[in-house]
C-alpha cells in the first residue's frame, strides 16, 4: 500500500522544489524603499532597504509586493522595484565626456532626445536659449519625501 503513495509523493516533492526554483528577483530602484509591516505607507517600517538590493517577491497584490531580503518579510510598494538591478546615475553636467556604456538602458535616440530636450546638445542654432546649469542640477537632485506623497494621495482620494 506504501507503494500506491510513493509517485505521489515523489511529484509533491518535484513540485516544490520547482517552484522554490522560480524566485521572483526584484532590485530596489530608488535611493530608499521602506518595508513595510502591511500594504500601507502609514504601517510600521520594518527595514529601510537601500538602492540596489536584491529581495525576493512572494507575493503581488495591486501596488504592493510582499517581498523577503535577509530574512526579513514585508511589503514594498511596486513603484520603488524593478526587475532588473538598477544602472549608475549619468549626470552631464561639468564633464566634456560621459561613459553610457554598461550602464546604458536606453537607446541612443532616447538619450540624445533627452538631451536635447534639456538644451544640452550643440546647437548651430544663434538664437538657442542660454540654460542654468545649477538650476539644471537641482532639478536632477529634488526628490519628494513619503510624507508629500502621502498628502498628495490624501488629496487625489478627496477630489482635489
Amino acid at each position: 500500500m506504501a507503494r500506491q503513495w510513493l509517485p505521489l509523493i515523489t511529484l509533491s516533492i518535484f513540485v516544490l522544489l520547482a517552484a522554490g526554483a522560480r524566485a521572483e528577483l526584484a532590485y530596489v530602484n530608488s535611493n530608499k524603499a521602506p518595508l513595510f509591516s502591511a500594504k500601507s505607507f502609514s504601517s510600521d517600517t520594518i527595514v529601510v532597504l537601500l538602492k540596489g538590493a536584491e529581495v525576493n517577491v512572494l507575493t503581488r497584490e495591486s501596488r504592493w509586493l510582499e517581498v523577503e531580503s535577509n530574512g526579513q518579510r514585508g511589503w514594498v510598494s511596486v513603484l520603488l522595484l524593478k526587475a532588473t538591478p538598477p544602472g549608475d546615475t549619468v549626470s552631464v553636467i561639468g564633464s566634456d565626456q560621459v561613459e553610457l556604456e554598461g550602464n546604458a538602458r536606453m537607446r541612443a535616440s532616447a538619450v540624445a532626445t533627452a538631451g536635447a530636450t534639456r538644451g544640452l546638445v550643440e546647437s548651430n542654432d544663434t538664437n538657442a536659449m542660454s540654460f542654468d546649469f545649477a538650476e539644471l542640477q537641482q532639478v536632477e537632485n529634488f526628490t519628494i519625501s513619503v510624507q508629500e506623497i502621502n498628502q498628495f494621495g490624501v488629496l487625489v482620494n478627496e477630489g482635489e
